[in-house]
């Protein structure tokens, strides 16, 4: 677990808890502290989210207001998005090389090889999305230009091919659907806890 490239937490519920967010802020807090940094951190209005957070002494924790969070929070203006399709590309990617060595397309992703993925992706998330995202929250950001708030699937990395192929042996659709596959689905979890 110590050499894992993030901090991972588990419960039955599979859900985040209050105890595990603080833990993270705690964590957090002592990072920043170490570097000499002092954030802001904007939350939603999970329950999960602690409302006393006055032991922080490097983070200051912001909520945003009730039924706000799509139209604030810069995850849900498309760095969720870029990630999820970056996400998708690597398991896709990894499927095409299933494929080339005539293993089985209808592989198995355990939690490790998720986690690994979570982080390559995360990676290629560009600065420019990320900036993007908070411009389109009303944080002031320097807005680039709408060519860099989307991913590009690079013609060049050989990744219209991959799909191509893959699509041919699983009858896929587009991979924007495909990427996009869960977005109804978080808007509908969101309406539940919000």
């Amino acid at each position: 677990m110590k050499k894992l490239p993030v901090k991972y937490h588990a419960n039955k519920k599979a859900w985040m808890t209050t105890d595990i967010f603080t833990a993270f802020l705690s964590s957090l807090d002592a990072s920043m502290g170490a570097q000499g940094r002092k954030i802001l951190l904007f939350v939603d209005n999970c329950a999960a989210h602690p409302k006393d957070t006055t032991f922080l002494r490097n983070v200051k924790v912001v909520q945003y207001p009730a039924n706000c969070t799509s139209v604030l929070q810069p995850l849900d203006l498309g760095i969720i998005k870029s990630f999820k399709q970056l996400y998708r590309k690597r398991l896709v990617q990894t499927a095409v090389c299933a494929m080339d060595a005539g293993k089985d397309v209808n592989m198995k992703i355990d939690v490790l090889q998720a986690i690994h993925f979570t982080v390559a992706a995360w990676r290629h998330v560009s600065q420019p999305t990320v900036l993007n995202c908070f411009h389109k929250g009303g944080y002031g950001c320097e807005l680039r230009t709408e060519a860099d708030s989307n991913v590009s699937v690079d013609e060049h990395d050989g990744f219209h091919e991959d799909w191509n192929r893959f699509g041919a042996v699983k009858d896929v659709v587009k991979f924007g659907d495909y990427a996009a596959v869960d977005s109804e689905l978080a808007k509908y979890m969101r309406s539940r806890h919000d």
